[in-house]
């Protein structure tokens, strides 16, 4: 029973946690590229000519680009919800069956060998616990999956969004920290 559930698990995460990252990243850095090319373009058209390494400059682009972080936060929030809430309404399902198998063999004294043939079939009883749900529920797969989706993702995207911006100004922060003290050994 220890490793019971592992594989739906392990898919759950590997997957979820592929489409979060990958998400955070693209939005992060083209969404941020892109802005930050579109608004130098107008200032060009502006007349304005804003020289690099100027402070207001350095300032804006970095509020910018906290801004993307906040956005490509609440994208791979997003992501990762959607992949991962299907999955976690099966694993709920599976390990609800297998803490009742749990019970039901210790209550009965089943020998262990019968119970390596309960785990086994129990994807199965799971998938078969499943269909019968959703046929009770009247509701296609992707309405039964994804019923109370938009609640949860809600109560979840915020402080993700949150967590991956204090992460980044934390980031920013200790680079620029870095930065300046490599410049001051440099110098000395």
């Amino acid at each position: 029973g220890i490793f019971a559930g592992f594989w739906l698990n392990l898919i759950k995460e590997s997957l979820g946690f592929g489409f979060y990252f990958s998400v955070f990243e693209v939005i992060k850095s083209q969404g941020y590229s892109r802005t930050k090319s579109v608004i130098d373009w107008f200032d060009r058209i502006r007349g304005l000519d804003v020289a690099p390494n100027d402070v207001n400059t350095r300032k804006s682009a970095r509020a910018l680009q906290l801004t993307f972080v906040l956005f490509a936060g609440a994208s791979a929030a997003s992501a990762l919800i959607a992949v991962q809430y299907p999955f976690n309404k099966v694993q709920k399902i599976h390990l609800a069956r297998l803490e009742a198998l749990d019970i039901f063999n210790e209550a009965n004294k089943i020998e262990t060998s019968k119970w390596f043939r309960l785990y086994y079939n129990s994807y199965k009883q799971t998938l078969d616990s499943l269909i019968a749900r959703k046929l009770k529920a009247g509701m296609s797969w992707p309405a039964f999956m994804y019923r109370g989706f938009t609640r949860f993702t809600l109560t979840n995207i915020p402080a993700t969004s949150i967590g991956l911006l204090v992460f980044e100004i934390t980031r920013q922060k200790l680079a620029i920290d870095l930065q300046d003290s490599l410049k001051e050994k440099l110098e000395a």
